[in-house]
């Protein structure tokens, strides 16, 4: 089992392509393979984020966003846990990540979920939370970790809404 990659201080940046691969991390709280934190920058342009967990009650067993994250190409961000269920890139309230400047490929599978409490104030039909605020590609490429909530494409942003 390895560590997660950590992001806490403001100018350190990483990035992943292709063949790249994190996998088998655990961490004791959040972040399971990449903790990204204030002020850090995380880009994907391919690779694959699997079977890392963050702690019981942690969040973003693949990526916890704190940070700026970008992915293009076909990234794959699955089979992630956190707080014993799915939990792939975590978003906390008021965070987002883009997509691009290339198109994410129809390979693509990006795993999401955001902050509870925004999540209980979402309220059919027009609640939403914006997670991607620039965004090129395929919408097949982005799930939510919730099956009752859904991602929808909207002009150049992705948001979650309730079914």
């Amino acid at each position: 089992v390895g560590r997660p990659v950590r992001f806490l201080i403001a100018g350190e940046e990483f990035f992943l392509s292709y063949r790249g691969n994190i996998s088998k991390n655990k961490a004791a709280q959040d972040g399971g393979g990449v903790y990204l934190g204030p002020g850090g920058t995380f880009t994907m342009k391919g690779g694959s984020i699997t079977g890392n967990t963050a702690g019981s009650n942690g969040n973003g067993g693949g990526v916890y966003v704190g940070g700026t994250f970008f992915v293009s190409g076909s990234p794959t961000i699955t089979g992630n846990t956190g707080s014993g269920k799915a939990n792939n890139v975590y978003l906390p309230a008021g965070k987002t990540f883009s997509c691009g400047p290339q198109e994410l490929t129809r390979d693509t599978i990006i795993g999401i979920t955001v902050d509870a409490s925004s999540v209980a104030n979402l309220t059919p039909p027009n609640g939403k939370i914006v997670i991607v605020q620039s965004y090129v590609g395929n919408l097949v490429s982005l799930e939510s970790d919730d099956r009752s909530l859904r991602v929808v494409k909207e002009a150049t942003q992705a948001v979650i809404m309730r079914w």
